[in-house]
């Protein structure tokens, strides 16, 4: 019985933080301009690209 509780506190905190990290991510999204974004991922998959190109 113990260890059945030990898992559904655990399990019930990390679906709470999951659901706290998810709100806050998309309220920090929301507040970022979409195109500024755009172009961060676009620098971001630019460079990893040149990153693997240039890798041997």
């Amino acid at each position: 019985m113990i260890n059945l509780n030990v898992t559904f506190v655990v399990l019930f905190v990390s679906l709470s933080l999951h659901f706290f990290f998810c709100a806050f991510l998309g309220g920090v999204f929301m507040n970022i301009p979409k195109l500024k974004l755009l172009r961060h991922f676009s620098e971001l998959f630019k460079f990893k690209l040149e990153y693997v190109w240039e890798t041997p």
